[in-house]
């Protein structure tokens, strides 16, 4: 679905609830403990990709150098996140890839790469709780910074 401002709402309050809810879903999402943890992570980006779209749009309004602050911290937030889901997203590409031409392949012909995978996997997993503590705290104070 996509962004809708309100009639009644100024586009700069209008702007500025649609952070709000990318930062407030993202944050929702880090939290959860319910859910899988590749699949909150993922979705927890894909709003930090939405607030980021939103920023180009109002990058004018914003002015070079708050646009640039604001990316910078959002992109450093995305890019703690893909480390925990990168291993997981190549894993699950390889076995498309491989289920897609198994007519083709050798049995064992991705062996080598899927255990490296596995345990890079295992390694950003550890690492896991970390980027996410860091991604939450990052979002709170981005939260914070849309206030002022």
């Amino acid at each position: 679905m996509g962004y809708k401002l309100s009639p009644a709402e100024l586009f700069p309050d209008g702007i500025k609830r649609i952070v709000y809810e990318q930062v407030d879903k993202a944050l929702e999402n880090l939290r959860s403990t319910t859910r899988n943890k590749d699949v909150v992570v993922h979705d927890a980006r894909v709003c930090v990709k939405k607030i980021r779209a939103v920023l180009r749009l109002v990058e004018d309004s914003l002015g070079n150098k708050a646009f640039d602050e604001e990316d910078v911290a959002y992109r450093d937030v995305a890019r703690h996140l893909s480390n925990v889901r990168d291993s997981t997203a190549m894993l699950e590409i390889l076995d498309k890839l491989i289920a897609h031409f198994s007519d083709r392949l050798f049995p064992d012909a991705f062996v080598e790469i899927a255990a490296k995978l596995q345990r890079s996997k295992s390694v950003q997993r550890l690492g896991a709780r970390s980027a996410m503590t860091h991604a939450e705290k990052a979002l709170h104070k981005a939260r914070k910074r849309i206030d002022s």
